[in-house]
């Protein structure tokens, strides 16, 4: 063989020789590959199922929070309605099958019980604290300040008020009846304390019926007082609504702003009477009045009937009271009269006894 074919067999031979290692690395590295790819799938498909977990754990979080949360509104009505004074029965037959049914959703069992604390404690952290105390004293406070505002009745509801107070107080002169006979009826005697409790129980009555007719007053002196859009006077308001001119309607819109200013029951009653009397000179007759002129003079002479009979019966109370006061003086005196005359006949008898009697040595 010539030395140049030795030299091409001995390149041709290099060439196989590294394209074998070539392949086999080449194989090492597949192989190797391979095994990486199945442990990228293995690793892929454990992912994929921690996912899944993780979803079914998030679902199942937020059903509980959400459970929880109901919990929480289900106690906050049970605390709403013991502040409102629920019947305790009926707050349990309401509350509780509720409470129940959001237990069972949650699978019952120690779970449902842990779940019942983190929704009672869930009510009472800080920030709901907080805001319950503020509704609180924001609550007490409006409270206070209407209780300290009087209430502002209309005519009608005030007329009936007064008239029920008078109905009540004028119920209650039986007390002084008789020299006390009630009252002996009721507590066994007339004593100081009796007569007491019996005047403190009409000083009541006469109170809550001078408020009353204060009321109704007030009421009515309201009655076209000016207002509006317009910003009439109470003289504008009464000449529109009721129809008064002159002199007539100079005279209402003084006695219904005097009306307003009045304390005294029996100066109210004469502002009445008179504003009456102004209605009737100056409106035409019943059967011929406007709905608002009729209104306001059957007002007025409502008001009159009820000051009237508020004022008789304080007039009553007061001579009631004196004429129990009376009957006790004279049965005092009935007493002491009694007592000496008692005292006078067994002196009486004593004496005779002595002078009947035979003395000694005789």
């Amino acid at each position: 063989m010539t030395d140049f074919a030795k030299l091409v067999l001995a390149a041709d031979a290099t060439g196989l020789v590294q394209g074998e290692q070539a392949l086999d690395s080449l194989a090492a590295k597949g192989a190797q590959e391979g095994r990486l790819g199945g442990a990228m799938k293995r690793t892929a498909s454990d992912l994929r199922q921690a996912g899944a977990a993780a979803k079914a754990a998030g679902t199942e979080i937020q059903a509980a929070a959400g459970q929880t949360g109901n919990l929480v509104s289900q106690f906050n009505d049970i605390a709403t309605m013991m502040a409102a004074g629920q019947s305790p029965i009926q707050l349990a037959m309401q509350q509780g099958t509720q409470i129940s049914q959001v237990l069972v959703t949650m699978g019952g069992g120690v779970g449902a019980v842990k779940a019942l604390g983190a929704a009672f404690m869930g009510m009472l952290n800080p920030v709901s604290l907080l805001t319950i105390g503020s509704i609180a004293m924001g609550a007490a406070f409006s409270q206070a300040l209407a209780s300290m505002i009087p209430e502002t009745k209309d005519f009608g509801e005030a007329i009936d008020d007064l008239n029920e107070a008078i109905d009540q107080a004028r119920s209650n002169l039986d007390l002084f009846a008789d020299g006390g006979a009630k009252l002996r009826e009721i507590y066994g005697g007339v004593t100081e304390e009796v007569t007491d409790l019996a005047k403190a129980i009409a000083r009541v009555d006469l109170r809550k019926m001078n408020d009353a007719a204060n009321q109704a007053t007030d009421a009515l002196s309201r009655e076209y007082n000016g207002s509006g859009w317009g910003n009439v006077s109470r003289r504008e308001d009464m000449a529109n609504g009721l129809d008064l001119r002159g002199a007539a309607l100079d005279q209402m819109a003084y006695l219904a702003d005097f009306l307003g200013t009045e304390a005294e029951l029996g100066k109210r009653l004469d502002i009445l009477t008179a504003m009456r009397n102004v209605l009737e000179e100056s409106l035409p007759p019943v059967e011929q009045m406007s709905a608002r002129q009729r209104d306001y003079y059957f007002g007025v002479v409502d008001a009159e009937k009820a000051a009237t009979r508020a004022l008789k019966t304080a007039q009553d109370t007061a001579a009631a009271e004196r004429s129990l006061a009376d009957a006790k003086i004279a049965a005092a005196y009935a007493y002491a009269g009694e007592t000496m005359r008692q005292s006078a006949a067994m002196r009486a008898a004593y004496d005779d006894g002595l002078s009947t009697s035979p003395k000694i040595g005789q």
